[in-house]
């Protein structure tokens, strides 16, 4: 009896995560869409007061779009395929001004400030982003392959801090569990970019989660 073929189990595995409409096409408008739709259901148990958004559905199909223009003005602008500080420095600014271009458009349509309104912070925007680039650099989308080195690690307790542990990284101040600590989807700013820099000096990509 033969071992596993590796190809057919990573083709297995990922058929079985993503579905085989995903894999069969991730590249068109429709394909990156639906990976965008995928990475919003792992991020959707993070995303607690959506519901009663005024114009939830609108937006988020807003945000999917946005995410394939995304992947559409690297493939057009790509980062050089020999890494350096400079495109990095690119990319993580093309991924803050997505992170707060979405969240003025779903937190300008909040009602009075309340804690029962859903608020999309910067924990929740970065997973959003992070995760579907992550996804499509699995799947082979050519775009996200020649650019994966640049991409950010997607923050999440389960995936990311919880492991992390283990490997010597500081956890953002106050990402505790179980309850009493701020939750991965409640990360600011400074807290989040603190963290991905730990990751970079720890020589530590997205591929090793």
């Amino acid at each position: 009896m033969t071992g596993v073929n590796e190809t057919q189990r990573l083709n297995s595995l990922l058929r079985t995560h993503f579905g085989s409409l995903i894999i069969e096409d991730f590249i068109s408008p429709a394909g990156v869409k639906r990976v965008s739709e995928n990475a919003y259901s792992k991020l959707s148990s993070a995303m607690k007061g959506i519901k009663e958004h005024p114009a939830k559905d609108t937006i988020k199909e807003e945000t999917h779009a946005s995410l394939y223009e995304f992947i559409t003005n690297l493939k057009n602008d790509p980062l050089p395929v020999q890494y350096s500080k400079a495109a990095q420095e690119n990319f993580d600014a093309r991924h803050h001004a997505w992170c707060v271009n979405r969240m003025t458009a779903f937190n300008e349509h909040s009602q009075a400030p309340d804690e029962k309104d859903f608020t999309l912070t910067y924990g929740r925007a970065q997973m959003w982003i992070s995760l579907k680039l992550k996804y499509l650099t699995l799947l082979g989308h050519p775009t996200a392959v020649a650019n994966y080195r640049y991409f950010h690690i997607p923050v999440d307790y389960a995936d990311t801090v919880h492991p992390a542990d283990a490997l010597g990284i500081t956890r953002p101040l106050g990402i505790t569990r179980p309850l009493g600590g701020v939750r991965s989807s409640k990360l600011e700013r400074a807290q989040y970019w603190d963290y991905q820099q730990q990751f970079r000096a720890a020589g530590i990509n997205l591929l090793d989660f």
